[in-house]
């Protein structure tokens, strides 16, 4: 026989190990999904349902800021930029969770949340290029779209805001929650008789409930 102490450091041990190999099958391998390009695989009118733009224009759109969404130092198993730009858009297209999104390009959540914010912020600094007001000598143009079309004068765009639901954010939280009691961002955006977006602002909420 085995004094107690003996036996209490005995058993010990066996719990040890024990929790250590139950750890070790417990333990998420690292798997690297197969990834179907979804540029190759569907048609023109298949890739346009899916996700909102043409071929041509995703393309345009991904030479555009491919710089700012490549990785410095590709790694096995990372995203190339048009990948990037087709997790986006299939967000911004059908606004699913980003874990269906994970699911239909075979990468983690996690992953797709640092992808659209990588491209949000891509495409957000180049907003001024493409979002601009009309000016002096392009009023008259847009002032006769809008009359063609409604026979309604001196109109340069129609403008109507909404509220887009946030997470609360860790810093000055109060001034994002509206008269409604959630926390949103106040965006308001006008277009022009094309349905062109001419003007974007976006403030906290209580700016203006």
């Amino acid at each position: 026989t085995f004094p107690v102490e003996e036996c209490n450091k005995m058993a010990a041990m066996r719990r040890l190990i024990f929790r250590l190999v139950v750890r070790r099958n417990l333990r998420r391998e690292r798997i690297f999904r197969d990834r179907q390009n979804p540029f190759d695989v569907y048609d023109d009118v298949d890739l346009y349902s899916r996700f909102r733009f043409r071929r041509e224009d995703i393309i345009y759109l991904c030479d555009m800021i491919a710089d700012d969404i490549d990785h410095p130092m590709p790694r096995k198993g990372s995203l190339p930029p048009l990948m990037q730009m087709m997790v986006a858009l299939r967000f911004y297209a059908s606004g699913c969770f980003q874990i269906v999104i994970g699911d239909i390009f075979g990468i983690d959540r996690s992953t797709v949340s640092r992808i659209i914010e990588r491209v949000s912020r891509a495409f957000n600094e180049r907003l001024n290029e493409f979002v601009q007001f009309p000016t002096q000598e392009e009023a008259p143009k847009v002032m006769a779209d809008f009359y063609k079309q409604a026979n309604f004068p001196n109109v340069v765009g129609c403008l109507d805001c909404t509220h887009v639901r946030i997470t609360a954010p860790s810093e000055n939280e109060a001034e994002y929650v509206n008269r409604k009691g959630y926390h949103s961002i106040n965006c308001q955006l006008i277009c022009n008789a094309d349905l062109i977006i001419t003007n974007c602002v976006r403030r906290e909420a209580r700016v203006s409930s």
